[in-house]
């Protein structure tokens, strides 16, 4: 699998889009991808990573630190998983970021964790017992072949539970 460059925008006054401006823009993205943060605003802003969600504690120690910019691009890849926090230094209250990096070994876009907790094969991408909506084990997860399949039953009275051996 190859890796991945994720576009965040830096506008005026927020990254990702003006709806975060003052609230934290989410990305989340595989071990080894890459996040380009592309100025398309035309005021002075830098993307600087903290050491914490707070965003209190920012600057190149903590990963790493863009010039202050007003066009351009400033490029990161991430090569281990965690939460990576960043703020803009100009405007640390307005602008705030966060990466999710998760490995995925499959490129299904669930992490490995997760993919373990629910019970699907982290290594498999949809097939046979790999994605538990697979009803009809034909290696993939469709209206056809399973959601057709339960969706007779919705809207049916539920008879009572089996009785207990005992």
């Amino acid at each position: 699998m190859s890796a991945a460059t994720t576009t965040v925008n830096v506008g005026d006054f927020w990254f990702c889009n003006s709806s975060f401006s003052g609230s934290v823009c989410p990305t989340r993205i595989a071990t080894g991808d890459t996040v380009t943060w592309n100025w398309v605003g035309g005021a002075a802003h830098s993307t600087t990573a903290c050491s914490d969600g707070t965003f209190s504690t920012c600057g190149a120690a903590q990963g790493w630190d863009s010039p202050i910019m007003t066009s351009g691009t400033f490029s990161r890849t991430f090569n281990n998983t965690g939460t990576f926090y960043y703020r803009c230094q100009v405007h640390p209250t307005a602008m705030r970021g966060r990466v999710e990096v998760i490995q995925d070994t499959d490129g299904d876009g669930w992490s490995d964790a997760a993919e373990a907790i629910i019970g699907t094969d982290p290594a498999r991408k949809c097939g046979a017992n790999a994605w538990p909506p697979d009803i009809n084990n034909d290696g993939l997860v469709d209206v056809i072949g399973d959601i057709s399949r339960v969706a007779g039953e919705f809207g049916k009275a539920v008879g009572p539970p089996p009785r207990s051996h005992r």
